[in-house]
């Protein structure tokens, strides 16, 4: 009788473990989709995801496509070939979560602007949508932190055009490779924050390291182009007024 009893339990334990085994696959399956429609949904456009690939200490993600808006001149606002998080995955359950490291390869990144004059533009657009859509949702996780030790950047490829002259797109020169280090961030759901994270460094870092100021030479002011291109993004820049 307990030999059956004990036979009955292990058949019952191997059929659970069966079952989370299959969930855990569906769900691994899903997650470029689950991660693509969870990004749309924030920026307003179309998000594609090729893979995602786990580990206990990292997460892989291959092929991330940012289209553009409607009215965009470039197809493309974001690409990028592999995006790297390198951390326990035990860590994401907690409230302060650490990153060693995040990297990207081989970025795209497409900037437009209204009018050379205007530091309006695909992105700031974008980073509306996405703030619009955090603020509204995710209060309830303000108190959660994202430390990220390193973030590193390969080979940037940036392609600059305004409407007033579509036609006329600038292709700077590619940046081969940008380090930064400890990165922080609060409020929000951890995945909120490493798009943020990741986002705003990268655009601040190209813009300061293209030398967009200098592209800009019909506005009255040359000296204080950047800062103005860059006045949309404060917030996320936590950009200091009174530097030059």
């Amino acid at each position: 009788m307990m030999i059956r009893i004990w036979k009955t339990i292990f058949v019952l334990f191997l059929l659970s473990l069966f079952a989370l085994g299959t969930i855990a696959w569906l769900y691994v399956k899903k997650a470029p989709d689950i991660l693509s429609d969870a990004l749309s949904r924030k920026l307003n456009v179309p998000v594609h995801v090729d893979k995602i690939d786990f580990s206990l200490n990292r997460i892989t993600i291959s092929g991330i496509t940012v289209e553009n808006l409607q009215t965009s001149i470039l197809p493309n606002a974001l690409t990028t070939h592999t995006l790297i998080i390198k951390a326990p995955l035990i860590n994401f359950l907690k409230d302060n979560l650490f990153v060693d490291e995040i990297s990207l390869d081989q970025i795209y990144l497409g900037l437009e602007f209204d009018e050379i004059t205007s530091p309006k533009g695909n992105w700031t657009r974008l980073l509306e949508n996405f703030y619009t859509r955090i603020d509204t949702y995710d209060k309830k996780e303000s108190a959660r932190t994202v430390s990220i030790a390193k973030l590193l950047l390969k080979n940037i490829q940036t392609d600059v055009v305004y409407k007033t002259k579509p036609k006329k797109i600038h292709t700077l020169p590619l940046i081969k490779e940008i380090l930064l280090t400890n990165i922080q961030s609060h409020g929000g759901l951890p995945l909120d924050q490493i798009a943020n994270s990741v986002l705003g460094q990268m655009l601040l870092t190209v813009f300061q390291k293209e030398n967009l100021k200098n592209m800009l030479k019909e506005l009255l002011n040359p000296a204080n182009t950047l800062k103005q291109l860059l006045s949309p993004f404060k917030g996320l820049f936590s950009w200091d007024e009174s530097s030059d």
